[in-house]
């Protein structure tokens, strides 16, 4: 009896670790949890629960005095509700939470991140900005900090252009350093649109498109097709902005082919027929549909390039019986 009731137990205790980590693993985190994302606790938090749930019962059944068992379970109650009520109080004061998340977690970009965030909402743009510079200088992996920072400076227009370029040069320098992919499309797009808008003061959009070609020649880019569909478009919009539909045309169909877009083959189809080449457009939306996916978008895929094509076979017929007309 003593030896089932062990094995009990063992299945009891086994069960409620299993539990919460595999309802950590289900959410994609790790242990022990920043402070941003202690409410990811909740789910996994249900096996520790229900393991102590079974040993008050079972402890009810063997202490001898309930009133022992009574009074520890009312001290971890009255833990319980303290602690959530100063979590909540922090969660009250969104500055407060993002400075104490940014101390106890000096490491984390993402603390940093949402700390500059919110002293941008208090109009404290210099600390923003600096907090953001004192990460990226210590952390030059995190190139999405970098980015972020240079993003607020352009767009405050509070430095000097040599600043300005001396930083970017910086964020090219640096971006070998990078581990994590995704670091490279965190606001890519962003400080791109103010370059092109001539925002970034000292910083040309030739340099930008040195930056962003160089971004293609990294390992870990070239082995994500979702990360260079981000690059290639970029590069796309610097040669529109520059004049030169043709290359803008052929990166926008290397962002397609690394991830197959709607939208983009759209664009694509359009702007050959504004350069009134016709037949390359029809060509290209039927070369497009075999990239159609095969779940429910693909109708929308079908009708919607059907329809372009039907228009612009349209318009071809039309200039024909024009031509003809003037012979």
């Amino acid at each position: 009896l003593v030896k089932k009731s062990k094995t009990v137990w063992v299945k009891f205790l086994t069960f409620s670790i299993l539990f919460f980590l595999a309802a950590h693993l289900i959410e994609s985190t790790f242990i022990p949890l920043e402070l941003y994302f202690e409410h990811r606790n909740y789910v996994a938090i249900l096996g520790i629960s229900l393991l102590i749930a079974v040993l008050i019962a079972e402890s009810l059944y063997v202490v001898t005095s309930k009133f022992v068992v009574w009074f520890f379970v009312l001290i971890y109650s009255v833990i319980q509700i303290y602690s959530t009520q100063q979590v909540t109080s922090i969660w009250g004061q969104p500055l407060v939470a993002a400075e104490l998340w940014a101390m106890r977690h000096p490491e984390s970009a993402r603390a940093i991140q949402t700390l500059s965030w919110q002293y941008r909402l208090y109009d404290f743009e210099d600390a923003s900005i600096k907090i953001l510079n004192e990460f990226y200088q210590k952390h030059p992996e995190h190139i999405s900090v970098g980015i972020g920072s240079m993003i607020q400076m352009c767009s405050i227009s509070a430095h000097s252009p040599k600043n300005l370029k001396v930083y970017f040069d910086g964020l090219i320098n640096h971006s070998s350093k990078v581990k994590s992919p995704l670091e490279f499309t965190t606001g890519l797009a962003s400080l791109g649109g103010l370059i092109r808008e001539g925002r970034c003061t000292g910083v040309t959009l030739d340099d930008y498109q040195r930056f962003l070609y160089k971004l293609l020649t990294l390992p870990r880019v070239q082995k994500n097709p979702k990360i260079r569909h981000h690059i290639n478009y970029e590069i796309a919009l610097n040669y529109q902005y520059s004049g030169n539909q043709q290359l803008y045309i052929d990166f926008a169909k290397n962002a397609f082919y690394d991830y197959p877009s709607l939208s983009i083959a759209q664009i694509i189809a359009l702007k050959l027929f504004q350069i009134h080449e016709n037949q390359a457009a029809i060509r290209w939306i039927n070369e497009s549909l075999s990239y159609a996916p095969t779940n429910a978008a693909k109708k929308s895929w079908i009708v919607s390039l059907n329809s372009l094509k039907k228009s612009i076979e349209q318009t071809d017929e039309s200039l024909k019986i024009v031509d003809k007309s003037h012979e």
